[in-house]
């Protein structure tokens, strides 16, 4: 009862966005945008771009009799696409953990405004019930055909 009480008493609700972002520190910030362009069409444009555009030059390199810089299989290419997938997977589980905490705090200040309104509403009802009851109450005094004046 005594935390229903507290509940009451606080009107406003907090901003969990506003509080996450206070916390953030600049590898949080950095692992978050590195997360979203990961997970983006612009990323995988750019890295087919970036692995077509690899092989074309290397190929024309071949061609032209030119000693090339990574020369097929393209080991060079396959190390750095492996260095890139070790680096990103961190980065991206650090991003969704922090998303799943900030998730829960939302569950939670979900729970907090549920729980409030239900207790508001409580209140409305119980209110809303003793006035019908009085109205009742005058209303059966005004018509009470057992008094006859």
């Amino acid at each position: 009862m005594r935390q229903t009480d507290e509940l009451l008493r606080h009107t406003s609700t907090r901003n969990v966005n506003v509080e996450e972002a206070a916390q953030l520190t600049v590898a949080d910030r950095a692992s978050d945008v590195i997360a979203e362009f990961g997970g983006s069409w612009k990323f995988i444009i750019a890295a087919v771009v970036l692995v077509n555009v690899w092989v074309w030059i290397n190929m024309w390199l071949a061609w032209m009799g030119k000693i090339n810089f990574d020369p097929y299989p393209f080991l060079l290419l396959s190390t750095a696409i492996n260095v890139l997938s070790v680096l990103q997977a961190p980065i991206i589980l650090m991003s969704q953990n922090r998303q799943s905490h900030k998730d829960r705090l939302r569950a939670e200040i979900d729970y907090q405004v549920n729980l409030k309104n239900e207790l508001a509403l409580n209140e409305i009802l119980e209110r809303l019930k003793a006035l019908e009851h009085k109205y009742r109450e005058q209303t059966l005094d005004e018509y009470d055909v057992t008094k006859v004046e």
